[in-house]
């Protein structure tokens, strides 16, 4: 796994858990903040789409180049 792959990877698990994080808040919380529940449901949705892109993705062939 490339280091590219882990920082994809490690991005998408921040996005979640910060969108998990607001979920929380905005249930917890005594107020209704339908804004904050829509970007929460964002990033927890980005951040499952970063993590799962970064996962799977293929290594990058290698160019075979001439000798020196």
């Amino acid at each position: 796994m490339k280091t590219g792959h882990k920082r994809q990877m490690t991005a998408g698990i921040l996005e979640l858990v910060l969108g998990i994080g607001l979920i929380l808040y905005v249930c917890l919380a005594d107020r209704q903040r339908i804004g904050l529940a829509a970007v929460a449901a964002v990033l927890v949705t980005a951040g499952l789409v970063t993590f799962c892109a970064g996962a799977t993705e293929l290594p990058a062939k290698r160019k075979e180049g001439p000798a020196r």
